[in-house]
């Protein structure tokens, strides 16, 4: 899925934050989810966050937290061996 521009002004949105969740599975106490959950919770609404990760399971994961959530997923592709997914807070 890609990003698109809902006014066709061809016009594509920088991510409010990004993630690079690539180290995650070496660090301790802070699991990958909840990082996208603080990031998140930051978000205005319509803002986004942009996750990055060469771990299938977090692409998963943040996928179900999102339809769980209610968050829109505007992108969700691979670029070279990283999935991004790019969730936006409903406005």
């Amino acid at each position: 899925m890609e990003a698109h521009d809902p006014l066709g002004t061809g016009a594509v949105s920088v991510p409010s934050v990004v993630l690079n969740l690539g180290d995650a599975e070496q660090e301790c106490g802070d699991p990958a989810l909840a990082r996208v959950r603080r990031a998140y919770a930051d978000l205005a609404p319509g803002q986004t966050v942009e996750v990055r990760s060469p771990v299938a399971e977090h692409a998963f994961a943040v996928r179900a937290w999102s339809r769980r959530e209610g968050a829109e997923v505007i992108r969700d592709q691979r670029e070279g061996r990283d999935v991004v997914l790019r969730v936006r807070r409903p406005a």
